[in-house]
């Protein structure tokens, strides 16, 4: 082989393992840009359920998110109450496929009869968000 092919090669070689190791820090800066945006998101998502709330009428017991499905477990004083909060996640915007999985009543301390509720629904791209009426009862 000649020297000037050997070099020509050489020279493909070296440009071949740049684009490579370009290619490497561009995965890994997306990578970075996607934490950046999602490292925000639980507390988003928390603070969006603690505006959509129905205060004094209602409770959560455990919130839990795996991917875009949401899970809502909680007690409310009434089936209407658990009927607005669900208005109100949907009319959000930021939820979409709301499901009201379960609704019980349960008797509590001092024979007090509450609803518990289990509510699914995923996470929506975000269009126009409506904000709920404080205190909907």
């Amino acid at each position: 082989m000649s020297t000037e092919l050997q070099s020509a090669m050489n020279a493909a070689n070296e440009v071949d393992r740049i684009k490579k190791e370009l290619d490497d820090l561009d995965q890994k800066r997306k990578v970075i840009e996607d934490l950046k945006a999602n490292r925000k998101a639980p507390v988003v998502m928390l603070e969006a359920m603690t505006r959509l709330v129905i205060e004094k009428r209602m409770w959560f017991t455990s919130f839990s998110e795996k991917g875009t499905a949401i899970t809502i477990k909680g007690i409310a004083l009434d089936n209407k109450t658990v009927a607005d909060f669900m208005g109100q996640l949907e009319r959000s915007g930021l939820f979409s496929t709301v499901n009201l999985d379960n609704l019980k009543q349960e008797t509590f301390k001092n024979n007090l009869n509450l609803k518990q509720f289990d509510i699914t629904c995923n996470k929506a791209l975000p269009q126009k968000t409506v904000e709920p009426k404080a205190n909907a009862s």
